[in-house]
C-alpha cells in the first residue's frame, strides 16, 4: 500500500484512490506519450509514477517502483490521513 499526506491533489485522490499502481501505470501508458503511446519502457512510466507520488502521496521513505507490471497490480495507492505523517 501506498500512502501519504493530505496534500495528495483531490482530483488525483478521488481518481486513483484504492487504485493500484498497476492500474495507474496502465492507464497512463495507453495516453503517452501522446504522439506514440504505451513507447516508453515500463520503468520509465514506474520513475514517473514514483515522483509524482513523491511529491503528493508518498512517505520520502517508500521504496522505488518496481520495473515489473505485475507487482505495480499489488501496490494500492491510499493517500495517508490528516495528521500522521511523521516529521
Amino acid at each position: 500500500m501506498l500512502a501519504g499526506p493530505r496534500a495528495f491533489d483531490s482530483s488525483v485522490e478521488e481518481r486513483w484512490r484504492d487504485h493500484t499502481v498497476g492500474e495507474m501505470l496502465t492507464d497512463i501508458r495507453s495516453k503517452g506519450p501522446l504522439r506514440d503511446p504505451a513507447s516508453l519502457s515500463v520503468q520509465t512510466y514506474a520513475d514517473m509514477i514514483s515522483y509524482s507520488l513523491s511529491k503528493n502521496a508518498v512517505p520520502k521513505d517508500s521504496e522505488e517502483l518496481p520495473a515489473d507490471l505485475d507487482k505495480h497490480h499489488e501496490i494500492r495507492i491510499t493517500p495517508e490521513p490528516a495528521g500522521s505523517r511523521q516529521p
